[in-house]
């Protein structure tokens, strides 16, 4: 790992947006680790998509459903969501089915 103060300070980061659940995704990430690479004067670092997806591989963070998917299989900045918390898309995607259940039996 090359910028270990950068790493650490965006796991902190992600790790305070999921305890709230307040929504991120891989280009908000990719921001506020550039953000602290600025802070930190880091002219090297890019926060690129590479980075993303080790730092997201690194961490076990993304969507718990294509966490599965093989390391060599690229990483899709779109399917990151909050994994280290009670998930925000778990909520989401209860909520559908509830929904989903509540029209089909008002049907029959």
């Amino acid at each position: 790992m090359l910028y270990p103060e950068v790493e650490s300070k965006v796991l902190i980061w992600v790790r305070a947006l999921a305890a709230n659940h307040i929504p991120f995704n891989g280009p908000r990430i990719r921001a506020k680790a550039k953000e602290i690479a600025d802070q930190y004067q880091l002219t090297g670092f890019k926060a690129s998509h590479g980075w993303l997806c080790r730092f997201l591989s690194r961490h076990d963070i993304g969507n718990p459903i294509k966490r599965k998917r093989k390391s060599a299989e690229p990483c899709d900045e779109a399917d990151v969501t909050s994994n280290l918390s009670p998930p925000i898309w778990y909520s989401i995607l209860l909520n559908k089915l509830k929904v989903a259940l509540q029209i089909t039996e008002t049907k029959y």
